[in-house]
């Protein structure tokens, strides 16, 4: 892939994340941060999108590094 192919795409999984971490801190807002099925679900897409970042990150400092 390209280097502005990489920036770009990992422009979309850093968006990708602030998406679900605002999606969460909404749904706390408006709703508390009692245990249920909608907040796991929203934890774990926050959860998720860190994890592709962090993943994609490792992946750029492998190919920056060869």
């Amino acid at each position: 892939m390209s280097g502005s192919g990489r920036s770009s795409r990992q422009a979309q999984v850093e968006s990708q994340v602030n998406y679900h971490r605002q999606r969460l801190a909404l749904y706390v807002k408006l709703h508390g941060d009692k245990p249920c099925q909608k907040l796991t679900q929203l934890e774990e897409a926050v959860s998720g999108a860190q994890k592709r970042l962090a993943k994609y990150s490792a992946e750029e400092d492998a190919t920056a590094e060869a």
